[in-house]
């Protein structure tokens, strides 16, 4: 149940590879999936491709999967690393070639684009939707509907030297938004 749970967090469901050690191009994406699914059908699995595009991600998302398949032995799940996720995706998209789970960012305005064309499934009301941050959720959200569950999220900070501040008798700014004036001075 775990290994699911991890799973479905994962990944943005698609309505409509191969296991990934490193990028490969866009053509060996498309036939290493389509084999690995012809290889699972024979053997009475039911194949599915999760496509996404972090190559830091290569470990965590072969463990997940592993995991998943282990729980879950009747289904093949093969992962395709994309080196242009947008360009592939609307590629494979125009060709008819879906995935069936896509790993995207869900803010960037080509997959809003596609959550508004009905692309990906409306996972708003999934219980496991309930295990998300609501704040999180807000930002991923098109058209108050949610079509990704997210799995990572970013930070940032702005890192400052004091002993510089001081030396040129520049005050430290609250809000800290105020220091990134400085950067640019």
């Amino acid at each position: 149940m775990i290994g699911a749970t991890l799973l479905t967090a994962a990944l943005t469901g698609c309505s409509g590879g191969k296991t990934a050690d490193a990028p490969a191009s866009s053509a060996d994406q498309t036939t290493a999936a389509e084999a690995a699914s012809t290889d699972a059908a024979s053997e009475g699995k039911v194949a599915i491709e999760l496509f996404y595009q972090k190559p830091e991600n290569v470990e965590l998302y072969n463990t997940l999967v592993n995991k998943f398949m282990e729980e879950n032995p009747d289904i093949q799940v093969n992962l395709t690393l994309a080196e242009s996720t947008t360009t592939t995706l609307i590629s494979r998209v125009a060709a008819g070639n879906i995935p069936q789970l896509v790993s995207v960012f869900p803010w960037n305005a080509s997959y809003k684009d596609m959550f508004r064309e009905g692309l990906f499934m409306d996972l708003t009301d999934q219980d496991f939707m309930k295990r998300v941050t609501p704040s999180v959720l807000e930002r991923c959200e098109v058209n108050g509907k949610q079509y990704s569950l997210p799995l990572t999220t970013n930070s940032f900070g702005l890192y400052y030297n004091v002993d510089i501040l001081m030396n040129w008798d520049l005050p430290f700014q609250r809000p800290w938004m105020k220091c990134g004036v400085y950067a640019t001075s």
